[in-house]
């Protein structure tokens, strides 16, 4: 039968102080320890998987205490994957507590409870436990970090705790919660700030924090620095019911929140420890009523987004530059009916004129502001129409774009955006252009030369071969005409780009139509061979005729024919 044991080791010593594989399996296999508490014995060094084996293969809870051991590192929970509550405690906070990243991967699962006391924990150590850089903690409830040395919880301190119900953070010494430090925490029900050294928050730090209950929020015994910064903090204490009376919340001078005046117009002078009263100035203000929205418009790209604390939740609006000559905001609201905002005021002036204010209500969802200068900083605040002061919770400031013919074409934010896209383009293009040239240039290359033909290429009538070539190699040679006995013609070769070296006309070709063929030849009696019969003669001289007025359209420079007569 297997029996299940609470095992209590005080004052113990291990060789060389350091806890090894099997140290315990000596027990008998039927016990099995449920819970392991170690007091008072001093550790350098715990193995890896020193509780991996019998009989600590169903342990539920692993405490150890005042071991003087400096480091916890992932390695010491390997076998016991079924842990659910872990508490690592000195009774010193003399020394500083470094944390592996990731340190609970194996015992993440199923961990429920983390208790670390008594230590002095950085920033980073926070960031490995339960931060960024920290084990996925989907079943971690509680979270006890009391009397230890913490100067700062930074921006998402328990991100990956986020199933956390209350968080114990009193006793530690804590001077400043970044804003973001609980924003992942929306289902923690207790929040412990009590003991602290803080001054003053964000009025975002509590954001995120929508389940907190009824008194659930202890933030008594820390430094508050009562001015008009943490204006917000009193209204919260005043109206809502989250924040612990039970022991009442008390300015650093001792004042209560309840009797102090933030915001007091009263200066104090120290040097010569007089008090003087400045008198208050009144403004009167006259309000535009605003009876519509405008549609959607195109924007120019510029949005101050601004978050405010009203009505004890978070509002988010957002203003919107418009594209047109003269600046128009367009105010766009979050988190929160227009009905909501029915009875509020928004309320602006130029920071450095404050003759330039303005005031418009109702504040609708897309209510347009056409009041605003280029380039000007304004500094707006949200008013009751029942308040007469400003709470600084509901104030915010921004500057308006520069007029668009003093805007540069780029801004400085997209100039490395715009650089790397031209560059890629210009790269593109410098392919693409290689690309082209290496397939024209393969495509000449691989054309095949056609030569000239001269035996088939066309000849007009008188026996010219037209399109030539003009390579070196294929030049024809000029031969001079000439005529024998027994020669019926001749044929003078023609080449465009052989004019100067044709030889000299002695006789015009006017001169050389002045004669008839017939003529001549009945003149000398001229005999020639047997195919200068009548008929072939006739014919041919009618075909020399037609061919001497086609001279107006090719007009070649042709010699007279040199003709050999015999006696």
């Amino acid at each position: 039968m297997e029996c299940d044991i609470t095992l209590y080791i005080s004052n113990s010593e291990f060789e060389n102080y350091t806890l090894r594989q099997n140290w315990l399996s000596t027990l008998k296999p039927s016990i099995t320890v449920k819970k392991l508490t170690l007091n008072n014995c001093k550790l350098d060094e715990i193995e890896a998987g020193a509780f991996s084996n019998h009989p600590f293969t169903n342990m539920r809870g692993l405490y150890i205490m005042n071991s003087g051991l400096r480091i916890i590192k992932k390695d010491i929970f390997e076998g016991i994957d079924g842990l659910t509550t872990f508490g690592f405690i000195s009774n010193v906070n003399s020394y500083e507590l470094s944390v592996e990243e990731h340190v609970f991967d194996k015992v993440g699962r199923l961990l429920t409870t983390v208790e670390i006391n008594r230590f002095t924990i950085s920033e980073k150590t926070l960031i490995n436990l339960f931060g960024p850089n920290g084990t996925h903690l989907p079943s971690l409830e509680i979270v006890e970090l009391r009397y230890n040395n913490i100067e700062k919880i930074p921006e998402n301190a328990f991100k990956n705790a986020f199933k956390l119900k209350s968080i114990y953070l009193d006793s530690n010494g804590i001077k400043e919660i970044d804003e973001k430090a609980f924003w992942k925490n929306t289902v923690t029900e207790r929040l412990q700030l009590a003991n602290n050294s803080i001054e003053t928050l964000s009025p975002f730090t509590f954001k995120n924090l929508q389940s907190l209950k009824a008194s659930h929020l202890y933030l008594n015994g820390n430094y508050w620095s009562c001015t008009c910064s943490l204006q917000w903090l009193k209204d919260m204490y005043l109206t809502n019911n989250i924040i612990n009376k039970d022991i009442p919340l008390e300015c650093s001078n001792g004042s209560s929140f309840e009797d102090f005046d933030f915001c007091s117009t009263t200066e104090v002078t120290t040097d010569s420890q007089t008090t003087t009263n400045i008198a208050p100035v009144y403004t009167t203000l006259e309000c535009r009523v605003m009876n519509s929205s405008v549609p959607n418009v195109p924007s120019s790209g510029r949005i101050h987004v601004v978050e405010l604390f009203i009505k004890n939740k978070f509002v988010t609006l957002k203003f919107q530059e418009l594209e047109f000559e003269q600046l128009q905001v367009k105010i766009i609201v979050s988190n929160i009916t227009s009905d909501a905002l029915r009875n509020y005021f928004l309320v602006w002036f130029n920071s450095i004129n404050m003759s330039d204010y303005g005031c418009i209500t109702p504040i609708n969802n897309n209510t347009l502001l056409s009041d605003l200068n280029w380039a000007t900083t304004y500094s707006f605040s949200l008013v009751n129409e029942n308040e007469t002061e400003i709470s600084p919770k509901a104030s915010f400031g921004f500057t308006t774009s520069p007029e668009w013919s003093q805007r540069v074409w780029i801004s400085h934010s997209k100039k490395t955006y715009v650089l790397s896209l031209t560059a890629c383009f210009m790269v593109v293009i410098g392919c693409l252009t290689a690309i082209f040239t290496f397939f024209c240039s393969r495509s000449l290359r691989d054309q095949p030369v056609k030569l000239n033909n001269l035996d088939g290429a066309p000849k007009d009538s008188y026996g010219y071969v037209e399109n030539a070539s003009t390579e070196e190699y294929e030049k024809p040679t000029y031969w001079e005409p000439y005529v024998t006995t027994s020669a019926q013609g001749y044929l003078t070769p023609k080449h465009n780009k052989y004019d100067k070296d044709k030889p000299t006309l002695s006789q015009s070709i006017s001169e050389w139509n002045m004669y008839s063929t017939s003529a001549i030849y009945d003149e000398y009696n001229c005999k020639g061979a047997d195919i200068w019969s009548t008929a072939q003669y006739k014919k041919r001289a009618n075909f020399k005729q037609n061919r001497i007025h086609r001279y107006e359209e090719f007009k070649p420079p042709l010699p007279p024919p040199n003709v050999k007569f015999n006696y």
